[in-house]
Formats: C-alpha cells, structure tokens, sequence
C-alpha cells in the first residue's frame, strides 16, 4: 500500500503514454477520512522519506500544491507477489501472505481474489468464501462468485471500499489531486 502522494513526482514527469507503459494493469484507491485513520485500518508510523522530502522542495520549487484530500488516499497496485502462492491470482485479505493486504478487522484472512485474462483483458474479482462477502458497485457478489470489474467500478471488501482504475485512468486521478500548477 502507498499514499497517493508517492506517485505525483512520477506522475508528473512522465506523459500518460509513458506512465502506462512502465506501469500497466490497475490500481485500487482507498479513501479513508481523519476520523477512520485512527482505528485499526492503519498502524504505521509517518516519517518524511528521501522521496518525500524530494516531493516537497519540487512543490515549492515549481509552485504547486497537493489537493488536501491526497493524503487520505491509498493506492493499491493490482500486482503479483512473486513469493506468494496460486500465480494466476491475485489474493486479498487480511493476513500478511495476501497479494494485497487490507489490515481491517472487517476483511477475513483470505477474503477475495482477482484474476487477469491478458487476451480479454478482463479483471474479475471472486469472493473466496469470506464472512462478510463483496459488493461490486453495491451489488452483492454471491459467496465464492465473480464479478467483472471495469475501471472506474467500486469493490467492497469488508468495509473498505476500493475505486478500480485502470493505468490511463488512475495517471489522471492523480493529476486531478495536484492543484496550482504554473501554466
């Protein structure tokens, strides 16, 4: 998981083309307000990284500032861990040995999966059972079913709900969070 904010420098050095080439595939977006980011979702300890540090003289620098909502924004890259289990699928949920990790005490161990079908280019989201399910665009996902997923879908896994965008969709998401931009 990453902060929306450590994708702006990269978003704006690169054009869009180049963006999705080095970075193709989707991105889930987790918006959580001040008031939910005290409880459990979220335990990590903010430090001003090299990265981030670089982030903030180039604001000031070029003249341009975050949206403040950027900061309560989490990005999930839709990617494989090469050490994990099950290659053909990306594993959600909240243990550690999940593709991608949701640490809410709403999300079950395994809670759901996606798959890619790079001929089709279709993303589907599967329940794997989980207690409390998924929705997909507030549709409930029968248990151990699918749903295929489009840019721009929403997925709720537990409580948490997740903005699908794919790789030309998620490269404006982020230019639409940068605000004051020299002209």
């Amino acid at each position: 998981m990453q902060r929306l904010d450590e994708f702006v420098l990269q978003v704006r050095r690169q054009s869009s083309h180049v963006f999705v080439a080095e970075m193709p595939g989707f991105f889930l977006i987790a918006s959580r307000q001040s008031d939910e980011l005290s409880q459990d979702w979220l335990f990590n300890t903010q430090t001003i990284s090299q990265s981030k540090g670089i982030l903030v003289r180039s604001m000031i620098k070029e003249g341009y500032t975050l949206h403040p909502d950027t900061t309560k924004n989490f990005v999930f890259p839709v990617k494989k861990c090469a050490q994990n289990p099950w290659p053909d699928r990306i594993m959600i949920g909240r243990a550690s040995n999940n593709d991608l990790v949701l640490s809410d005490a709403s999300v079950s161990k395994v809670h759901a999966f996606l798959t890619y079908e790079k001929d089709s280019e279709k993303l589907k989201a599967h329940d794997a059972g989980s207690l409390n399910g998924i929705q997909h665009n507030e549709h409930l996902v029968a248990p151990g079913g699918s749903a295929e997923i489009q840019s721009h879908d929403y997925l709720e896994i537990g409580t948490i709900v997740l903005k699908v965008l794919d790789a030309k969709d998620f490269f404006d998401f982020v230019h639409e969070h940068i605000k004051h931009e020299k002209t």
